[in-house]
């Protein structure tokens, strides 16, 4: 090769970097917001999540609670079964 053909030859190799850097700051922005509204969207179902478990274990806990108070007062598994829809081993337990 001769010196005008290296020449071009360094010339498309830096434009082609300039239009990779332009695209890639380009492509960074998208994947950004992307990942962004991905991790907005995650946590998101997270939270919710956690507070439908939250809830869910808030109402086990009082029906337990129900359950040991109806124990004191001497009422009988079957009926305290039926009033809070806890199994015979929740109740015992």
């Amino acid at each position: 090769m001769n010196a005008r053909n290296d020449l071009e030859l360094q010339t498309v190799y830096e434009l082609a970097q300039e239009i990779s850097l332009e695209r890639s700051e380009v492509v960074m922005t998208i994947a950004e917001k992307l990942m962004t509204e991905g991790m907005e969207k995650g946590l998101e179902k997270g939270m919710e999540k956690g507070i439908e478990k939250g809830i869910e274990k808030g109402i086990e806990k009082g029906k337990l609670e129900v359950a040991e108070n109806l124990l004191r007062l001497g009422m009988g598994i079957d009926m305290i079964i039926e009033a809070t829809g806890l199994s015979e081993e929740e109740i015992r337990k």
